[in-house]
This record gives structure tokens, C-alpha cells and sequence, in this order.
């Protein structure tokens, strides 16, 4: 199920939503059931950042910051 989530967001990226705690166009999240799936948009690819429990805010850490 997390799996998909992730292939469908690397067939369009800009589906998942910008991360609130995060002012950041590439930096997206997609919410399944309980978890969240972050991940970097990049012009060839999507790199998933962390994959967390939705109820939990972003680890320190998670986004790089460049």
C-alpha cells in the first residue's frame, strides 16, 4: 500500500501536498492511512525522506536543507 502510494507520486509528483512544516515547493507529502510519505521532487526523480505516523510531526532532521 505505501509502496504504490510511492509509484504513483513518482508519475506525478507535484500530486502529493508541500509539507506544512516546511516552506518548500520540492518537498512533498502523501498521507496513507496512518503514515506520512515524504519525499524530494527533483527533475529526474522522487527521493523519499521519511516515512512516518501521520499523528507525529516532521523528525528533526528528516529534509535536508539544501
Amino acid at each position: 500500500m505505501l509502496i504504490k502510494a510511492v509509484e504513483l507520486a513518482s508519475t506525478f509528483p507535484p500530486s502529493g501536498r508541500v509539507v506544512p512544516e516546511i516552506d518548500r515547493d520540492d518537498i512533498r507529502e502523501i498521507i496513507r492511512h496512518s503514515y506520512r510519505i515524504v519525499y524530494r521532487v527533483s527533475a529526474e526523480a522522487i527521493d523519499v525522506l521519511t516515512v512516518f505516523e501521520g499523528h507525529r510531526l516532521l523528525p528533526k532532521g528528516a529534509v535536508p536543507e539544501d
